[in-house]
Protein backbone atom coordinates (compact mmCIF):
# COMPACT_ATOMS: atom_id res chain seq x y z
CA UNK A 1 0.00 0.00 0.00
CA UNK A 2 2.78 2.41 0.90
CA UNK A 3 4.60 1.58 -2.34
CA UNK A 4 1.51 2.53 -4.40
CA UNK A 5 1.26 5.89 -2.62
CA UNK A 6 4.93 6.58 -3.24
CA UNK A 7 4.55 5.66 -6.91
CA UNK A 8 1.48 7.90 -7.28
CA UNK A 9 3.30 10.78 -5.57
CA UNK A 10 6.34 10.34 -7.83
CA UNK A 11 4.16 10.34 -10.94
CA UNK A 12 2.37 13.49 -9.76
CA UNK A 13 5.65 15.29 -9.13
CA UNK A 14 6.91 14.29 -12.57
CA UNK A 15 3.79 15.78 -14.21
CA UNK A 16 4.10 18.99 -12.18
CA UNK A 17 7.77 19.33 -13.13
CA UNK A 18 7.02 18.76 -16.82
CA UNK A 19 4.29 21.40 -16.83
CA UNK A 20 6.51 23.83 -14.94
CA UNK A 21 9.35 23.40 -17.42
CA UNK A 22 7.04 23.88 -20.39
CA UNK A 23 6.03 27.28 -18.97
CA UNK A 24 9.64 28.45 -18.51
CA UNK A 25 9.42 30.91 -21.40
CA UNK A 26 7.75 33.37 -19.01
CA UNK A 27 11.11 35.01 -18.38
CA UNK A 28 11.82 35.92 -22.02
CA UNK A 29 12.36 39.68 -22.41
CA UNK A 30 9.82 41.78 -24.30
CA UNK A 31 10.88 45.18 -25.58
CA UNK A 32 8.32 47.99 -25.43
CA UNK A 33 8.70 50.78 -27.95
CA UNK A 34 6.74 53.88 -28.88
CA UNK A 35 8.24 54.22 -32.38
CA UNK A 36 6.64 52.45 -35.34
CA UNK A 37 10.02 52.63 -37.10
CA UNK A 38 11.34 50.12 -34.55
CA UNK A 39 8.86 47.46 -35.75
CA UNK A 40 8.82 48.28 -39.47
CA UNK A 41 10.76 45.13 -40.39
CA UNK A 42 9.01 42.90 -37.84
CA UNK A 43 6.12 40.46 -38.19
CA UNK A 44 2.93 41.46 -36.41
CA UNK A 45 1.71 38.68 -34.13
CA UNK A 46 -1.42 40.08 -32.47
CA UNK A 47 -3.02 43.04 -30.77
CA UNK A 48 -2.68 43.21 -26.98
CA UNK A 49 -4.98 44.89 -24.50
CA UNK A 50 -4.56 45.45 -20.77
CA UNK A 51 -8.26 46.04 -20.19
CA UNK A 52 -9.85 48.40 -17.71
CA UNK A 53 -9.39 46.20 -14.62
CA UNK A 54 -5.59 46.34 -14.76
CA UNK A 55 -4.08 49.07 -12.57
CA UNK A 56 -2.31 51.86 -14.46
CA UNK A 57 1.08 50.91 -13.00
CA UNK A 58 0.66 47.32 -14.26
CA UNK A 59 -0.40 48.04 -17.86
CA UNK A 60 3.04 47.62 -19.45
CA UNK A 61 3.70 44.39 -17.54
CA UNK A 62 0.31 42.93 -18.49
CA UNK A 63 0.76 43.82 -22.15
CA UNK A 64 4.30 42.40 -22.17
CA UNK A 65 3.02 39.14 -20.61
CA UNK A 66 0.32 38.83 -23.27
CA UNK A 67 2.86 39.46 -26.03
CA UNK A 68 5.30 36.91 -24.55
CA UNK A 69 2.53 34.31 -24.25
CA UNK A 70 1.83 34.70 -27.97
CA UNK A 71 5.48 34.40 -29.01
CA UNK A 72 6.18 38.10 -29.58
CA UNK A 73 9.33 39.87 -28.45
CA UNK A 74 8.41 43.53 -29.06
CA UNK A 75 5.34 45.65 -28.32
CA UNK A 76 4.40 48.92 -29.98
CA UNK A 77 2.60 50.94 -27.32
CA UNK A 78 1.64 54.62 -27.47
CA UNK A 79 2.25 56.84 -24.44
CA UNK A 80 -0.50 56.25 -21.87
CA UNK A 81 -2.25 53.63 -24.02
CA UNK A 82 -3.80 50.43 -22.66
CA UNK A 83 -3.69 48.66 -26.04
CA UNK A 84 -0.85 47.96 -28.42
CA UNK A 85 0.47 45.63 -31.08
CA UNK A 86 2.80 42.69 -30.45
CA UNK A 87 5.54 41.86 -32.98
CA UNK A 88 8.18 39.20 -33.52
CA UNK A 89 11.37 41.02 -34.47
CA UNK A 90 14.22 38.70 -33.48
CA UNK A 91 15.17 35.78 -35.69
CA UNK A 92 14.35 32.41 -34.19
CA UNK A 93 17.17 30.60 -32.42
CA UNK A 94 18.50 27.72 -34.47
CA UNK A 95 20.44 25.08 -32.58
CA UNK A 96 23.58 23.99 -34.37
CA UNK A 97 24.45 20.32 -34.49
Amino acid sequence: MMRMKALALSASLLVVAAVGCSQYNSGAPVRVTRSSADVSSCQKVTDVDAGRRVADREVVGEIANQARDRGADTVLLAEGARTGAAYRCASPNVASR
